[in-house]
This record gives structure tokens, C-alpha cells and sequence, in this order.
């Protein structure tokens, strides 16, 4: 884990000079900031809470806060930040301000809909708000859906059964066998 977390942070430092050094880019265009968005979240993988933290400030100093995918995408990077270092009230936050300000003018907007209501789902889990984890989960599958992503749409329906409760935690044992989430639901 940490050679690939040294080969991806490298490659995501070349590409932040290269792209910073170039006339038709430069150092503050949108390429610069996803990329600083991604260094994030590669250290935030390695658990490297400096690291990711100044990674974090470089991509909000690069990316205008506005309704881009490369915007959203740090966002639900910050979430998921909140998630392990600060608080899970923060978290909530920024996957809903995703969730809230979404538009479905393309395909990436509605998958980055799908993984903050998901996230934000989970999220909610560990703050005791079963009903608002619930209706996320539903609505992530519903978009996922939508998406023909059957299959994540599937991973969706399968949490929020695990959460509701209604059908008996054993007879769920029985199914997680299966890895797949979109064959579970055919058993």
C-alpha cells in the first residue's frame, strides 16, 4: 500500500507541475486544483493527516466554489476528511451542500449526486439518524439506477435492508456469501 501511495502521490505531483508550468494551463487552472483534490485523496487513504490537510488548502485556493465536478468532488473529499479527523456534523455538511446544489446537466453530476447521498448516508448511521440514512440509501439506488449502474444501485438497496431492519439480520447473513450486491438480490 505505501509504494502505491508513493507512486500515485509522485505522479499527482509531476502532473501539478507540469500542467502549473504550462502556458495553456498554469498554475491555477481548474486541472492544477483536481489534481491537488487528488493528492488529497490519496494521502487521506495513507491516513496522512498533514499531508492531506495541505493538499486540501491548495485545491480550495485553486477551485471556485462553484457547481463543477472538480468543486463537488472536493466537497465529498472534505466529508469524508470530516469523517476521520473532525466531525461527523461537518461531514454531514459538505455532502449535503453536494447533495443540495446538484444539477443533472451531465452524467458526472448525477454520479457525484449518488456517492454523497451514500456517503452521507453512512455518515448518518453514526450519528443516529437511521430515517435520513434510509431515505439516502433509497435515493442513491434510485439515481444509480437511473445511471443503468445496476449494480451500485444494488450495494444501495442492500445497506439500506441492512438498516431498516425489517427482514431478519440472519437471513441476510445467509446472502452475504454472494460478493456480488446485484446477485444477492435475485437469491
Amino acid at each position: 500500500k505505501s509504494e502505491l501511495v508513493r507512486s500515485s502521490s509522485e505522479k499527482l505531483l509531476e502532473a501539478i507541475r507540469m500542467f502549473s508550468g504550462s502556458g495553456e494551463f498554469g498554475s491555477t487552472h481548474l486541472q492544477v486544483g483536481d489534481c491537488y483534490s487528488l493528492l488529497a485523496r490519496t494521502y487521506l487513504t495513507a491516513r496522512m493527516r498533514g499531508e492531506t490537510e495541505d493538499a486540501l488548502k491548495h485545491a480550495y485556493d485553486i477551485l471556485p466554489p462553484t457547481s463543477t465536478k472538480e468543486y463537488f468532488d472536493l466537497l465529498i473529499l472534505t466529508g469524508d476528511y470530516e469523517v476521520h479527523w473532525g466531525s461527523r456534523e461537518q461531514a454531514d455538511a459538505r455532502y449535503s451542500e453536494v447533495i443540495d446544489q446538484h444539477s443533472k446537466e451531465s452524467r458526472e453530476h448525477s454520479e457525484i449526486l449518488a456517492r454523497a447521498l451514500s456517503k452521507r448516508a453512512a455518515n448518518r448511521i453514526r450519528i443516529n439518524r437511521k430515517q435520513g440514512a434510509l431515505s439516502d440509501y433509497r435515493r442513491s439506488a434510485e439515481v444509480w439506477r437511473s445511471l443503468d449502474e445496476h449494480d451500485e444501485a444494488a450495494k444501495m438497496e442492500w445497506a439500506w435492508m441492512e438498516l431498516d431492519g425489517k427482514i431478519d439480520a440472519g437471513t441476510l447473513q445467509l446472502f452475504n456469501v454472494e460478493p456480488r450486491f446485484l446477485v444477492r438480490g435475485w437469491c
